[in-house]
């Protein structure tokens, strides 16, 4: 190992990259992205991906972002919108948690959960099939075997990402939600005994057909004015996880610190000095490394959602700490930065509709 690897291995910091817009465009990589990786791995640098997508299990994503960037891509370094989740399983015990989302996952949404460490999980469509007072306009067939799950008070509901009927969600939910964990037993004026977990807060997706289409994010915002309006001047409570919020990136730095004492064997008391985050959205990416502390340094690429235009240097809402091309350049800008020995010269980038 040369002596710049050397200082690199020691330093302490590491790299967390967004997948679509950073490393991917769609199923296809953005160009020097491996280049990029390899280049990490050669310093021996811990690094880990961040992404919204709660529709599957870390292992999937990593295996699919393995395969088209054909290189290795171990699940420990794969942060979804949900993996934070592993922490909050266990105050919840065997009390009952629903959960609301389609998923990749065989599984379904439960599978995500259960994975996670939560004991006692049923899916919305199983709850409300138990319950069929509570949406009387829909046909739910005869009461499944599992009708003892309605008897069961619910702790918690869980949505990883769209869930599957807006309309007989929002009801349930809204029962439940104002309730002590049974509908029609009011919670008391001023509190929400029943918790609200979300994942995933992106407002709308891309859609190759049609015009974006809404997300996860403006279920949530009908659900807070449904709250809103059956509980006059109450607010909605929920536990935000995923981007832009500071659950990802924390866990995140958790991993890479196993990563700096295990795969690259540095003393224990080592920890994180820096983490330097590269995303191409500067309300999800830049906000959330600003949201996760003064640890995380916000790098804003072109790639993706954000391209600036001619004589845009950053933006101007949510500001980046360095504004690069591209994952490898800003690659290279962090290790020469590291190195002490300042910012390599910059590459002429085109910028796609400039």
């Amino acid at each position: 190992m040369g002596k710049a690897e050397e200082k690199i291995k020691k330093g302490g910091f590491g790299f967390i990259f967004d997948i679509d817009g950073v490393l991917m465009k769609g199923k296809d990589p953005i160009p020097g992205a491996r280049d990029a990786i390899e280049l990490v791995n050669k310093a021996g640098v811990p690094y880990c991906a961040i992404t919204n997508n709660g529709a599957e299990l870390e292992a999937g994503r990593a295996a699919r972002l393995s395969r088209d960037l054909q290189l290795p891509w171990p699940r420990e370094r794969m942060v979804m919108c949900h993996t934070a989740l592993q922490d909050e399983a266990q105050r919840f015990g065997k009390r009952l948690v629903l959960v609301s989302g389609r998923t990749r996952a065989k599984g379904g949404a439960k599978e995500i959960l259960r994975e996670h460490g939560f004991q006692n999980v049923a899916s919305m469509l199983e709850y409300t099939k138990c319950r069929p007072e509570l949406v009387p306009h829909l046909d739910l067939g005869p009461r499944p075997p599992y009708a003892a799950v309605g008897k069961q008070p619910v702790a918690a509901i869980v949505v990883l990402e769209m869930p599957e009927d807006w309309h007989a969600e929002l009801q349930v939910m809204v029962d439940l939600l104002t309730s002590t964990g049974t509908p029609g037993s009011p919670a008391p004026p001023g509190e929400q005994p029943v918790e609200l977990l979300f994942t995933n807060f992106d407002f709308t997706f891309p859609s190759a057909t049609a015009p974006p289409r809404l997300g996860p994010g403006a279920f949530y915002d009908a659900l807070a004015a449904l709250f809103r309006a059956v509980r006059p001047g109450q607010e909605l409570a929920c536990t935000r996880h995923g981007k832009p919020h500071p659950q990802p990136y924390v866990y995140a730095m958790k991993l890479m610190e196993a990563q700096l004492h295990a795969d690259l064997h540095e003393d224990p008391a080592l920890h994180m000095r820096r983490v330097y985050a590269v995303g191409d959205n500067p309300a999800s990416d830049v906000r959330g490394a600003r949201a996760a502390g003064a640890a995380f340094v916000p790098i804003l690429v072109r790639t993706g959602a954000w391209h600036g235009g001619e004589g845009c240097d950053n933006d101007e809402r949510d500001p980046a700490d360095h504004v690069c091309g591209d994952v490898l350049e800003a690659v290279q800008l962090v290790l020469a930065l590291e190195e002490g020995a300042g910012p390599p010269a910059r590459k002429k980038v085109k910028v796609e509709g400039a």
